[in-house]
């Protein structure tokens, strides 16, 4: 008896000690992890736009993701989702990688509301009274200057660009895709990369068409179709909603061989999650019982942290003198 006590504190002892030296570790990877950084940028057009920047410890090996609200919401509010997919409790348990995210305010919401005039007067932007063209805009010029910090960013060996998430929220799904358009129907320059970065999309309660944001463009883009890795995920109880899901799933689905079901881990690239709700959006994913982060922290490790996308210097430098 006296010797299977000795043995249980001798456990017990262990155990304690493993427990300390995890709680070391995790402590020394949150204190590892950058805290995060308000940038801002002002548009061609003379839209300031504010965002804050969740940066990696892994330089040129670090996945980029940047999440992008729904309409009337702000950066403010995916501020504990950005930083949970940074560094996720996976990443400081099993020692793999942070990555680093960018959160948004697109024009007309949060601290992206003051534009200036062709002749130079301040005025404030009113989301509630936007038309198509601004709608468009988002992904002309917003995120034109979100990819110019990111280029920065990379070149300054931060961030790997050429290992790029989208993730968005209704509105910011379909401006998510749109971008995903523009940018694969971009070419690369000879000598120099310049496109083709986003490799996976993360489409929460997307519609199929948005304010003049239709889906049916980019789902005819080829490496859209076919090659990005698509996460779909939607409350299936709302009809109007759900509808959109199914025909986007349907049509990515036609372009994508069947996978015999051995393989399905290594090479699946399209999931889709119809929930049993009426909730949509940002909702959807702070409701923990459905699952959703954990979801989306799975397919952003095994589509693009575990895979190996080379990094690519982008902006061309001065000759030596």
């Amino acid at each position: 008896m006296n010797m299977r006590r000795s043995t249980l504190r001798a456990l017990a002892g262990g155990w304690a000690c493993i427990a300390t030296a995890l709680a070391a570790a995790q402590d020394s990877q949150r204190s590892a992890t950058s805290p995060p950084e308000d940038v801002s940028w002002t548009t061609r057009d003379g839209v300031e736009v504010r965002a804050t920047y969740f940066p990696s410890a892994e330089g040129r090996k670090a996945t980029t993701l940047v999440l992008l609200h729904d309409f009337n919401e702000t950066r403010a509010a995916y501020q504990s989702l950005a930083a949970a997919l940074q560094d996720p409790v996976r990443a400081r348990l099993a020692g793999t990688q942070t990555r680093a995210v960018l959160t948004v305010d697109l024009r007309g919401h949060g601290q992206s509301k003051t534009a200036l005039s062709p002749d130079g007067d301040a005025f404030e932007l009113d989301a509630s009274r936007f038309q198509a063209a601004d709608f468009a805009n988002m992904v002309e010029f917003d995120l034109e200057a979100v990819r110019d910090f990111l280029v920065r960013r990379n070149d300054r060996g931060e961030l790997n660009l050429n290992q790029l998430c989208l993730a968005g929220v209704g509105m910011g799904a379909n401006v998510a895709a749109a971008w995903a358009e523009k940018d694969w129907l971009t070419p690369n320059l000879p000598a120099r990369k310049q496109a083709q970065d986003v490799k996976a999309l993360v489409l929460i309660s997307p519609r199929w068409n948005y304010k003049g944001l239709s889906m049916a463009e980019p789902l005819r883009v080829p490496a859209i179709q076919s090659e990005l890795a698509v996460f779909l995920a939607y409350g299936d109880q709302d009809a109007k909603v759900a509808d959109d899901g199914q025909n986007i799933y349907k049509l990515l689905s036609k372009f994508r061989p069947e996978i015999p079901v051995e393989k399905l881990r290594e090479r699946q690239t399209l999931f889709r999650y119809p929930l049993p709700t009426t909730l949509q959006g940002l909702e959807l994913v702070n409701r923990s019982a459905f699952g959703v982060l954990e979801r989306i922290d799975g397919f952003v490790a095994a589509r693009l942290d575990r895979q190996s996308y080379p990094w690519f210097e982008r902006l061309e430098r001065s000759p030596r003198r």
